[in-house]
């Protein structure tokens, strides 16, 4: 289980869930790390709403400078990585 935030050792960085409010500056990561690939708008409400996805950012300060989104189905015993960015 995922705290609300927890830092990383020896770091600034705080990992903490990720919300639909973070929308547009998850917009922005993606485009930086993806370019022309990154998710279009509908997939990343998707992944930031979808009840059963893991979704964490990081951030340093003010700023997001990570991302990771995952689908969980232990019912199939199974999880996949949807996105990682940082």
């Amino acid at each position: 289980m995922i705290s609300p935030a927890a830092s990383v050792p020896g770091s600034r960085a705080i990992i903490s869930p990720a919300t639909w409010r973070d929308l547009i500056i998850l917009r922005r990561v993606e485009k930086a790390c993806f370019g022309s690939d990154s998710w279009p708008l509908i997939d990343l409400i998707g992944v930031l709403t979808k009840p059963g996805v893991v979704r964490l950012k990081v951030v340093i300060g003010e700023e997001m400078v990570g991302f990771i989104a995952g689908d969980v189905r232990p019912a199939e015993k199974l999880a996949w990585i949807a996105t990682f960015c940082v």
